[in-house]
């Protein structure tokens, strides 16, 4: 993709440097704190011309724009960071083709077909005689000692998650495990998607995104993350939400155009 404008020559310039320096940082929560900095940093239209320019790099394979994505995919879970990515949004109104409108997708949640479904959530039963206090399940979910894992990937409470996320015991497995149950509650799987040390991992990411209770505004930013064989997953996926396979087909095709 060859710049044709000053203007555009000016945004690309600034994508590549943006690029440059994010994959030079050594971890997750850096790379999403940065993207996060440089994105507030200009008007929300270079911001949004910037990341067109970075999905056409994507595309086109360039593992640095893959991971910035990657980072992009957390940040917009962030609540804290709405301001700067409504101010984005607003930019892209008019703008039905551009690509970053999925990366920012915003979903009606007024009334999820799925929400009388899921059972009001439920402490499990820690063994201890006695139901646990939050600060005392926090605190199991510290150690590190996998004995109550099970219980504590149970647990409803985001905080006790957040502990078992960061837990140095805790395995990709374990997070596969969890983000494929279901039902599985709205809270969870944004924890799991903006946490650094797992949005990362391609195996959890899908089965987010197969999971029929992830929402199309969680769903939809991940299928620019699929791989083919992950894409066409998600599009024969039995229960898939219908946004986020139709997001998967829309992909499927841009693909084949591209090989065309």
């Amino acid at each position: 993709m060859k710049p044709s404008s000053e203007r555009e020559q000016l945004d690309a310039h600034l994508a590549d440097s943006l690029l440059r320096t994010l994959s030079s940082l050594s971890s997750q929560t850096l790379r999403i704190a940065y993207l996060r900095d440089q994105l507030a940093s200009v008007t929300p239209l270079t911001a949004v011309r910037m990341l067109e320019w970075i999905c056409a790099r994507a595309r086109g394979g360039a593992e640095p724009a893959r991971t910035l994505l990657v980072a992009l995919s957390a940040l917009v879970q962030d609540p804290a960071n709405q301001t700067l990515l409504d101010g984005m949004r607003r930019c892209l109104a008019e703008e039905p083709a551009s690509p970053v409108r999925a990366l920012l997708h915003v979903a009606d949640r007024s009334g999820p077909p799925d929400e009388d479904h899921v059972e009001a959530p439920r402490v499990p039963d820690y063994g201890a005689g006695r139901p646990l206090t939050l600060g005392e399940r926090k605190a199991l979910a510290r150690r590190p000692d996998r004995r109550m894992f099970d219980k504590l990937l149970l647990d409803p409470h985001p905080a006790v998650l957040r502990n078992v996320l960061a837990n140095p015991m805790t395995t990709e497995d374990d997070i596969v495990r969890l983000a494929a149950r279901r039902p599985l509650r709205l809270e969870i799987i944004q924890e799991i998607v903006r946490h650094p040390r797992w949005n990362v991992r391609r195996r959890v990411r899908v089965a987010i995104v197969l999971n029929p209770y992830t929402p199309a505004d969680i769903g939809v930013p991940l299928v620019a993350l699929l791989l083919r064989s992950e894409l066409r997953m998600t599009v024969n996926g039995p229960d898939t939400n219908p946004e986020i396979r139709a997001a998967a087909t829309a992909r499927l095709r841009q693909m084949k155009h591209l090989d065309a």
